[in-house]
């Protein structure tokens, strides 16, 4: 009854909202304020390198360096491997390598988000924006994933994107809904840009 508990920033909202809802542990109670809504027009938050690392590394090389995910960080395990929810609507900042020639992402919606029996996913927009210093922005890829009425987008998805950086471009992994959030389960299992 007289502990306090410290949760870093990247962990919060998922601890936050958890502990609100129905957690099956009814003696633990929450002093803290729910997390504020995460929207597109939210703030980015920074990742320092050693959160990073920890929360991304075998999932995205190189370590992402800001995000903005509408309902927290949370890694699922599924088939043995590690993907982390990018539930819509949801962004990920990646530096680029100077380098690069080529954007791997694979990412899909989760099975359960339209194996239902009642409602389901409507669909995800999965999107990648390049975005310079000075704030010029280009679209590299979109599809919208829509389970439900298209099998082919079922399961995990593969891009494998030829790019070429401009100097200093930083990488925006975005997810979308389409029209509505409900059961938007979208993840991927990795990003490398090489």
């Amino acid at each position: 009854p007289d502990g306090d508990v410290f949760v870093g920033n990247l962990h919060r909202e998922f601890v936050l909202r958890h502990l609100h809802g129905t957690h099956g542990y009814n003696s633990v109670t929450t002093q803290a304020a729910p997390a504020p809504a995460v929207t597109p027009d939210s703030p980015f938050r920074a990742l320092p390198p050693a959160s990073a690392y920890t929360a991304f590394e075998g999932l995205c090389t190189p370590l992402p360096s800001h995000y903005r995910f509408s309902y927290g960080f949370n890694i699922w395990p599924i088939d043995g491997a590690r993907y982390l929810s990018l539930h819509a609507d949801s962004d990920l900042i990646v530096p680029v390598p100077a380098a690069a020639t080529r954007i791997r992402w694979e990412y899909c919606i989760l099975r359960d988000a339209y194996e239902r029996a009642d409602s389901g996913t409507n669909g995800v927009e999965f999107i990648i924006d390049g975005e310079t210093p000075d704030g010029a922005g280009r679209r590299l890829f979109r599809r919208l994933l829509d389970p439900v009425a298209t099998p082919a987008d079922r399961g995990i998805q593969i891009l494998d994107l030829p790019f070429t950086p401009r100097p200093g471009e930083r990488l925006i992994f975005r997810t979308r809904d389409n029209g509505s959030p409900s059961f938007d389960w979208a993840a991927f299992r990795h990003i490398l840009v090489h």
